[in-house]
C-alpha cells in the first residue's frame, strides 16, 4: 500500500496485518514532497504501479519483490 509519512511523499509499505509487521519496502524520490503512488497490479513476483510527482509527470514502475529491485517501465 501506498502512505505519505510525515508529508514527505508517498512511499511503498507491506503488512501482515500487525504493527510490528508493518514496513517501508520502498521511498521512491526523497526529494518529492508530493509524489503520489497508485494503480497497484501484482504479477507473479513483480509488483506494477503508477507514480506521479508533483509536476504530473508519470511513471510505471516495476518492483521485485524477490530482490527489492526497482525499475522504471515507462
Amino acid at each position: 500500500f501506498a502512505e505519505d509519512e510525515n508529508g514527505q511523499g508517498s512511499d511503498l509499505w507491506k503488512t501482515d496485518g500487525t504493527s510490528a509487521g508493518t514496513v517501508k519496502v520502498l521511498e521512491l524520490n526523497t526529494n518529492e514532497t508530493t509524489g503520489k503512488l497508485q494503480y497497484f497490479k501484482k504479477l507473479n513476483t513483480d509488483l506494477y504501479f503508477q507514480f506521479i510527482d508533483s509536476s504530473g509527470h508519470k511513471q510505471i514502475i516495476k518492483y521485485d519483490t524477490v530482490s527489492n529491485v526497482q525499475t522504471t517501465v515507462l
